[in-house]
């Protein structure tokens, strides 16, 4: 009886493969390896394992599966190239903070010249008179740091206005290329 209710298992396995073997094609292979698989399982329970050269109670695998038991770690070509990848995304966050560094220092000094250049704009105009024309040229102390500038002026159309430029240069000695150019217009306090 028991090896009659086995073949009965093994004979609905055969029509459900017969009736499944029409949609194959468009079956995943996931489902197609699942019957496969099933009907392995069923030779085996019926006692037909002698004839696979299966051993008795042996349970067949997916393939899938039998691949996934002996992956257990990274090959050593993978663990190279995530490696350089790391790599090459560590030099570019580096090479972005030393560029941001970089531009930091920058907006300081061009900061802090701009304020000599307005410190100097302020006392031209609590001077209340025009600037010559040869200009004037000092150095201030921003922030512990000096500062050269330069004030010249330049008369325009209207005899009641000049237009001052004011340039700033880090260090005393105006080497290299000034850092701030301010223009304004200055003029004539008149009496009510």
């Amino acid at each position: 009886m028991a090896t009659q209710g086995k073949n009965d298992y093994y004979m609905q396995l055969q029509t459900d493969k017969a009736e499944l073997s029409s949609l194959s094609a468009f079956m995943p292979f996931r489902v197609q390896t699942k019957l496969m698989c099933r009907e392995a399982n069923a030779l085996l329970k019926g006692g037909l394992n002698r004839t696979l050269g299966v051993p008795f109670g042996y349970k067949v695998k997916s393939p899938a599966k039998a691949a996934r038991i002996h992956e257990k770690g990274f090959t050593l070509l993978e663990l190279l190239v995530a490696l350089a990848i790391l790599s090459l995304v560590a030099l570019t966050a580096l090479n972005n903070n030393v560029n941001m560094v970089g531009n930091a220092e920058y907006l300081r000094d061009k900061t802090l010249a701009h304020w000599v250049a307005m410190n100097q704009a302020g006392q031209i105009r609590l001077d209340g008179r025009f600037v010559d024309s040869d200009g004037a040229e000092g150095v201030a102390i921003m922030a512990e740091r000096r500062w050269s500038w330069r004030v010249t002026g330049q008369s325009t159309p209207d005899p009641d206005l000049q237009l001052v430029e004011i340039e700033v240069w880090p260090g005393p000695d105006r080497k290299g290329s000034r850092i701030v150019f301010l223009n304004m217009y200055l003029g004539r306090s008149s009496k009510f």
